[in-house]
């Protein structure tokens, strides 16, 4: 439990990912989290400086948007098709 206790500062993981069912996904790389919305349109945040994710840095990084996209369809390359479908 180093991790939880403060012992250790390094990061467990790269990235965290998260995909829900109705389109809405995200993916973490340090202090960034690029979000895809009900929309699908996509926004950047710095957790660093916006925890509460209220400002969209989208525009403003475009490379960063880029990046987390591309590591967020390799993960999904990765895992796999879904096993069960939406509702099901």
């Amino acid at each position: 439990m180093p991790v939880f206790t403060g012992e250790n500062s390094d990061t467990v993981h790269e990235h965290l990912f998260f995909d829900g069912d109705d389109g809405y996904w995200s993916v973490r790389a340090g202090d960034w989290k690029l979000v895809s919305n009900e929309a699908g349109e996509l926004e950047l945040y710095n957790l660093n400086d916006d925890i509460g994710e209220s400002v969209d840095l989208a525009a403003r990084n475009e490379a960063k948007v880029v990046e987390l996209n591309r590591v967020y369809q390799s993960w999904c390359e990765e895992m796999g098709p879904r096993i069960a479908a939406k509702g099901g």
